[in-house]
């Protein structure tokens, strides 16, 4: 990670960039009108060809990197500004040696720090692998007691995602700066695609990242003669970037440089990175990396880059089941849950889950609402119903309810007045008088437009001076977000099947969620998922930080015939009622036996 943010900052930072990326790869698909800048547009689409070029050199490659890492001095006045003398010698903070494999657009880094100004990192050693869509593996190690450099097995893991797309952003744009080629085709289709020329060679091209973040500003540096990039930058402002005042909060500034290792032309790059100042508790920053490659061999490439088998004494945490763990020690994080094991976790641990936990309790159901009277010393007579849980799923909920009042009395009552306690709740009486031993309704509507806890009070203030209250109590679920985990389809004769790990995660803590329907198989004809119903594996935390999660099992088995390519891959999707649904697409493994 970036040494300069920390991983809150980090987080919210990543989440910017990754949906300015997915913004731009969207609008790539629908692409605008070419940009009335004739200039721009042509200078950016000039660079792909070489772009594409270096990627494939690098293609079945194993290249050695050295990054070194330059920071503030102790106690340096903060700023966002990278000074003249920021590669001082009394500035390095860390040197790391990293070797780059790519398979197409499959990779593995492994990277050891060699120095660092912080002790603990000393002899670090990272290794991080990925097919290139998501990523499945990474471990690390460290002369220290700082457990897993990347993540405490006493903390949650629900800041995993946003992690591992930060680091996937550095493989790409710092430690392997290979594969630019996303920005350069959004600049030369975009309409807001502007030219600076800097002299008749090289100038400057610029936009916005419309529409999705207009206070993302990239700016790319190009000669024209060579069709070459040679730096990149990324603003990002406190507004649109257009707008007079515009302040920029954070940047990453690459400028390319060529080297020759080998007789072959390698890019290393000079990387920036700064915050701006955020208030109290948020200081500006920089820091600069220096990415020199310092060797190339060529190798053959292969599966066991992405699936890692560790060995005892590796700290692992392994994305593909979201597990962390000590090869060779008793304990185990499971999203987010410490457990005890009793026994060692060895290899590859992730695919004997279902063997190492076995203390999974089921979710409880809820209970379903009553209307209960609901006395205090204030107000003996009040009336409260619980309509229970709501699901809001992004929208306004009614909740109706008649309330049954009835006359217990010898007289006859006569209701004055119907006093709702807000305007926007809608009552109505069946009849404004009510006989001994009769009874009339009180019908109340309530709208509920987001998620939490919402009670509404309606007051019948009878003509003999009593006053009856009712209350109308309900619960509007957020959402949670669904996740699917298996290694693959393996076929069967006639039948694919795999089994899945379906995980649930609530989206806030403090509110309660819509329990998950047990999840189904879609698109595919004669396919099923037989479910083993969902339990807990975190409950929410003490202290109110994590949200619960559930897990659950399943098998899928999938007719041959209703699959075009058996043979290579199978897409579905899989929904767990309403708005919830995840889209797969799995490999055909191998055929059993």
């Amino acid at each position: 990670m970036s040494f300069l943010i920390e991983r809150s900052a980090l987080s919210a930072l990543v989440t910017i960039l990754v949906a300015t990326i997915g913004g731009a790869q969207a609008l790539g698909q629908h692409a605008p009108p070419p940009t009335p800048n004739r200039v721009a547009s042509e200078a950016c689409a000039s660079v792909l060809p070489e772009l594409d070029r270096q990627l494939q050199a690098l293609d079945r490659h194993e290249v050695t990197y050295s990054y070194r890492l330059y920071t503030p001095r102790p106690g340096e006045a903060p700023t966002m500004e990278i000074p003249d003398d920021a590669e001082a010698p009394d500035r390095l903070f860390s040197v790391v040696i990293a070797t780059v494999k790519r398979c197409g657009i499959g990779y593995r880094i492994d990277e050891r720090t060699i120095w660092s100004r912080d002790h603990e990192s000393q002899g670090r050693l990272l290794t991080y692998a990925s097919d290139g869509v998501e990523f499945h593996t990474r471990f690390g190690w460290a002369n220290s007691t700082i457990g897993n450099v990347m993540l405490d097995l006493n903390d949650s893991m629900h800041r995993v995602a946003s992690e591992m797309d930060a680091y996937g952003l550095r493989v790409f744009g710092e430690v392997a700066p290979v594969d630019f080629q996303y920005y350069m085709r959004f600049g030369a289709a975009s309409m807001d695609t502007r030219w600076t020329a800097l002299s008749d060679e090289r100038g400057k091209a610029s936009w916005r990242w419309l529409p999705n973040a207009p206070q993302t500003r990239l700016t790319a540096t190009i000669n024209q003669s060579t069709a070459t990039l040679e730096a990149i930058c990324m603003d990002i402002h406190d507004q649109d970037a257009d707008r007079t005042g515009a302040r920029v909060q954070q940047r990453k500034a690459i400028d390319f440089r060529r080297h020759i290792v080998g007789g072959v032309a390698l890019r290393g790059a000079r990387l920036g990175e700064a915050i701006n100042d955020g208030g109290p508790g948020w200081p500006a920053n920089w820091s600069l990396g220096i990415v020199e490659p310092i060797a190339i061999r060529p190798i053959e490439c292969s599966a066991d880059w992405m699936h890692i088998v560790p060995v005892p004494g590796q700290v692992v945490q392994d994305t593909r089941f979201d597990v962390a763990y000590h090869s060779g020690g008793p304990t185990m994080n499971l999203e987010g849950r410490l457990l005890h094991l009793g026994e060692p976790v060895l290899g590859d641990a992730g695919w004997g889950l279902d063997e190492l936990v076995r203390d999974l309790s089921p979710a409880p159901q809820a209970a379903p609402p009553v209307e209960a009277r609901q006395p205090t010393a204030d107000d003996p007579g009040i009336v409260v119903f619980d309509a229970g849980n709501f699901e809001m799923l992004g929208e306004p909920v009614r909740v109706t309810h008649q309330f049954v009042v009835r006359n217990d009395s010898a007289r006859r009552w006569e209701i004055d007045q119907v006093i709702p306690s807000c305007g926007c709740l809608t009552c109505e009486m069946s009849a404004m008088s009510i006989e001994p031993g009769q009874s009339a309704t009180l019908a109340v509507e309530m709208v509920m437009p987001y998620p939490g806890l919402r009670e509404q009070h309606v007051a019948l203030a009878l003509k003999h001076g009593e006053i009856m209250r009712f209350v109308l109590r309900a619960h509007g679920l957020a959402d949670g977000s669904l996740r699917v985990m298996s290694s693959g389809l393996v076929r069967h004769g006639d039948s694919l099947s795999t089994s899945v790990r379906v995980y649930w995660v609530e989206s806030d803590p403090a509110l309660r969620v819509a329990e998950p329907a047990a999840p189904v198989l879609t698109g595919i004809d004669g396919a099923t998922l037989a479910f083993d119903g969902w339990h807990v594996i975190e409950p929410v935390s003490e202290d109110g930080s994590r949200p619960r999660r559930l897990l659950g099992h399943g098998r899928i088995d999938i007719p041959v015939a209703s699959v075009a390519e058996p043979e290579r891959e199978v897409a579905f999707k899989i929904a767990c009622g309403h708005k919830r649904e995840r889209s797969m697409t799995l490999e055909v493994r191998s055929e059993a036996s």
